[in-house]
């Protein structure tokens, strides 16, 4: 499940990054490291269904 959100979420959060601070691999890395974090978040609270989409 977690890899379906970065899959679908990967491509316009580092473009939003990149257009914000005009450093495409300074987005690249930012978005890594919030996809780790939030992996390892998820892993010991679960992961958070539904929530970004309002159910």
């Amino acid at each position: 499940m977690a890899a379906a959100v970065a899959r679908e979420s990967s491509a316009r959060l580092v473009a939003y990054l990149a257009s914000m601070t005009g450093d495409l691999a300074a987005a690249e890395v930012a978005f890594g490291e919030a996809l780790l974090s939030a992996l390892t978040v998820w892993a010991e609270h679960a992961f958070p269904i539904g929530r970004s989409r309002g159910c």
